[in-house]
């Protein structure tokens, strides 16, 4: 039996290429569910952004929001939707603070 050793950092770089190669190969096995993991629909962003119909097809409508339309319905990019937090609200949803304002 040979024994191999490897430097932390190059033990590290590898394990992270193999976890990427491995999140590649799911994405190719099931699109679908890569789809649900990325995109979410109108119901899901007016209950996140907290906000009426009305008011978010005035974002769709303006380009403020982007979004993808399959079957009659609307899907919305949670990055598209993290990075409309930010310019609009001032905050992150994953941010420290869960995502919230401070009101103090």
């Amino acid at each position: 039996m040979d024994v191999i050793t490897f430097e932390k950092n190059a033990y590290l770089t590898l394990v992270k290429k193999i976890d990427e190669v491995h999140q590649e190969l799911q994405k190719l096995k099931d699109p679908a569910y890569q789809f649900s993991k990325e995109y979410i629909d109108s119901y899901a962003v007016l209950d996140i952004l907290q906000i009426s119909r009305r008011t978010l097809t005035k974002y769709t409508s303006s380009g403020k929001l982007p979004y993808v339309r399959i079957d009659h319905k609307n899907y919305f990019k949670l990055e598209d939707i993290r990075n409309f937090m930010e310019a609009n609200y001032g905050f992150h949803p994953t941010s420290k603070n869960g995502g919230t304002h401070d009101t103090k």
